[in-house]
């Protein structure tokens, strides 16, 4: 252990950049401050401080509750997976095929006058 700890930051101190970087590339931030209100002093408040920018630019849509990335991975998600089950359902794949299976078990289950039949 006592020599893992000079040898990890002597690796972590190295230089890893190259001559043939651009200077674009060492360019690269960690935080975001084009969210920040700079307006705010930090010890003040802290959560406006930080989220104070994204706070007054971002409108949050009539159809939603919230608003963020996660809300918008969530909401790609979904839509890839309607297009996987659509063109599932929509193929015409050998018989015993996940495909074919994947898209019978949706076709049964979007049809809701046979769902409402059956009882």
């Amino acid at each position: 252990m006592a020599v893992f700890i000079p040898l990890s930051l002597a690796v972590c101190s190295c230089n890893t950049s190259t001559k043939n970087e651009t200077p674009a590339a060492n360019d690269k931030k960690f935080l975001d401050v084009t969210t920040m209100d700079s307006s705010v002093k930090p010890g003040d408040n802290f959560y406006e401080f930080v989220n104070g920018g994204w706070l007054k630019k971002t409108t949050i849509d009539p159809t939603e509750s919230e608003a963020g990335a996660f809300l918008d991975m969530y909401n790609k998600t979904k839509e890839n997976l309607k297009l996987i089950l659509d063109e599932s359902s929509k193929s015409n794949a050998a018989a015993g095929t996940i495909e074919q299976q994947v898209g019978d078990f949706y076709t049964s289950g979007m049809d809701s006058a046979a769902i409402e039949k059956l009882g």
